[in-house]
């Protein structure tokens, strides 16, 4: 079974959405006695939303790669277009 990378690619996007929330950060880095609630939560946050964008970059950027590979090869102007002088209606 061949699956499309580019869904592929989404569905991994959004597993790492769905697990690294704020409350994951929340829990794991950003709880202790000297820091107080609300600093806690924007911390989580931007936490969260820092490591989401450079997880879909770089899943985006591996898919541009793969593409780039994969893509047929289409010339738009092939070499013998130009080869041939254009004729002249006769008048």
């Amino acid at each position: 079974m061949n699956v499309d990378p580019f869904v592929e690619t989404e569905r991994k996007i959004e597993a790492v959405k769905q697990r690294y929330t704020p409350e994951y950060f929340k829990a794991t880095k950003f709880t202790g006695p000297g820091i107080p609630p609300w600093k806690s939560d924007l911390l989580s946050k931007r936490y969260s939303s820092d490591v989401i964008r450079q997880y879909e970059e770089k899943a985006w950027r591996e898919f541009s790669k793969w593409k780039k590979v994969n893509a047929p090869s289409v010339d738009l102007h092939p070499p013998y277009e130009f080869e041939f002088p254009i004729r002249q209606p006769m008048l």
